[in-house]
């Protein structure tokens, strides 16, 4: 099922699959598991190899099997980082120093230290959500389990919200709101951003280029579907980060 962190007293509690709205001292054995969408589940690699976080030297294998190793490489440290992205930085060696990050509105940044901020920015918003009295659980899951794309890496992520404390509540659709507000987000059409139960939810698509390094990465949030992510975060970043370069 997904890959992610049960909610603590803190903002997140470590464990290998399972994401529990359960009280704060209670350890992973015994949690409820997720329930996915059947049809997510479909999709979904159960049975994920993990391949070894290390650098590729000395391949004499010529340049497929250089893509094949950087590709293996980058899933399985995608999948390592997800559930810590609210709590630490992630790995960066991964994608090419020009790498292009944007939503589905079209809104983009360009320039690695442009997407190391991004990650920065999420985990300040996270401390103040905290302070806010919400903790998160990040999950995540493969989509395309046969790689059929080896192009692309394609992630379905989800976020869910819980008041802090021993019973760890989830958050109602208002609640939801009111933090996202508090945090600068407003929704792209009407008064509120709809159901969806204390759950931000979307998918990241991770394109590689012939080398199997990241040169770019899509995010759609398909949980509230009126949210455009990018474009609340703009204020935050320095003048001149959405430049696309040119000849990319």
């Amino acid at each position: 099922g997904f890959v992610g962190l049960p909610p603590q007293g803190g903002l997140l509690r470590r464990s290998q699959d399972t994401c529990s709205p359960g009280p704060a001292h209670v350890r992973s054995k015994g949690l409820l598991p997720l329930r996915a969408k059947k049809s997510i589940r479909d999709i979904l690699n159960e049975d994920h190899e993990m391949i070894p976080n290390q650098p590729l030297k000395g391949l004499s294998g010529g340049p497929e099997q250089e893509f094949e190793l950087n590709r293996g490489l980058a899933l399985d440290t995608l999948l390592k980082d997800y559930p810590y992205l609210l709590e630490k930085a992630p790995d960066f060696s991964i994608f090419r120093k020009e790498v292009i990050l944007q939503d589905a509105q079209g809104f983009r940044i360009s320039g690695l230290q442009a997407y190391q901020f991004f990650f920065t920015i999420l985990r300040r918003l996270a401390q103040t959500a905290s302070g806010l009295g919400v903790q998160a659980c990040v999950n995540v899951m493969v989509m395309d389990k046969y790689a059929t794309d080896k192009g692309r890496i394609r992630l379905r992520w989800k976020i869910e919200l819980y008041q802090k404390g021993k019973t760890a509540k989830p958050l109602s659709d208002v609640e939801r709101d009111t933090m996202l507000n508090k945090l600068g987000f407003k929704p792209s059409s009407g008064d509120s951003f709809g159901s969806g139960g204390g759950i931000l939810e979307g998918i990241s698509v991770y394109k590689l280029d012939s080398k199997g390094m990241i040169n770019s990465h899509t995010i759609e949030v398909t949980e509230p579907t009126v949210m455009a992510p990018l474009q609340a975060l703009q204020k935050f970043f320095p003048l001149g980060t959405s430049a696309v370069p040119t000849g990319f």
